[in-house]
């Protein structure tokens, strides 16, 4: 029941590995038939007899996308959110890359991969804006004009959640009611206008503009005369379309 690689673990039985080991854990044999089976069956049962609609997979770097495709197709859950984090890819001078191509592909290989009802937490982005909101708001547009996490790529299948309200919670739940009066989706179209190191403007399906960043002071003319501003605070501003 427990990889062969895994000496601290194994007998030596099992098959090999076929993801990443997390030290003082046993790596479980998910090629073993068995191990599937009853896997498989605890997904059901917590399916229909406790009312679960779908997981959350933690570390999905410790197995294969082929593995978890496994669980996916035999457990059919309406949702699921898989936890894939690698540290973003550093340039040449030690520090993160405007460049996180690698990072998001492997997400989209892997959720190709798996099918299904799949989703990731988008870890570039969480990282990417870790890095934005201190003064590189520039790295939220990569080299096409896109958003530089999964979700310039799959929004649909991008999610996030890393969410603290930070006495925040009031300014949010305006921004959220915007977004749903609007009729915003993960497919909505996104065109971003500024992206420099102190300010970041973008429109919504054009029917919003949103602004973050410390620069106020900016180019009016890049607001249309047919927006108006419904919410604004610190360091943000949001527009709707009359």
């Amino acid at each position: 029941m427990i990889c062969s690689d895994d000496t601290e673990f194994s007998d030596a039985t099992g098959h090999r590995d076929t993801g990443r080991s997390w030290g003082g854990v046993p790596d479980i044999d998910h090629l073993n038939p068995t191990v599937q089976q009853e896997l498989t069956d605890w997904m059901n049962w917590l399916k229909s007899d406790v009312g679960f609609d779908g997981w959350r997979l933690d570390f999905v770097l410790g197995y294969s996308a082929d593995v978890a495709k496994i669980y996916v197709d035999q457990a059919t859950p309406s949702f699921v959110v898989a936890e894939y984090w690698n540290p973003l890819v550093n340039g040449t001078d030690g520090k993160p890359a405007y460049n996180q191509d690698v990072r998001r592909q492997e997400l989209v290989d892997w959720i190709q991969t798996v099918g299904g009802p799949v989703t990731a937490f988008d870890f570039p982005t969480k990282l990417i804006m870790n890095l934005a909101v201190q003064g590189e708001l520039d790295r939220m547009r990569d080299s096409n004009g896109k958003a530089p996490g999964l979700i310039g790529w799959l929004p649909g299948k991008a999610f996030y959640d890393h969410l603290l309200t930070m006495g925040l919670k009031e300014s949010i739940t305006q921004v959220a009611a915007v977004r749903t009066r609007n009729g915003i989706h993960p497919g909505s179209t996104l065109r971003i206008i500024v992206a420099e190191k102190d300010l970041y403007i973008a429109a919504i399906d054009e029917k919003i503009i949103a602004k973050i960043g410390q620069r106020d002071a900016f180019d009016g003319s890049i607001i249309p005369s047919n927006f108006n501003v419904t919410l604004s605070g610190e360091h943000y501003a949001l527009w709707e379309k009359m």
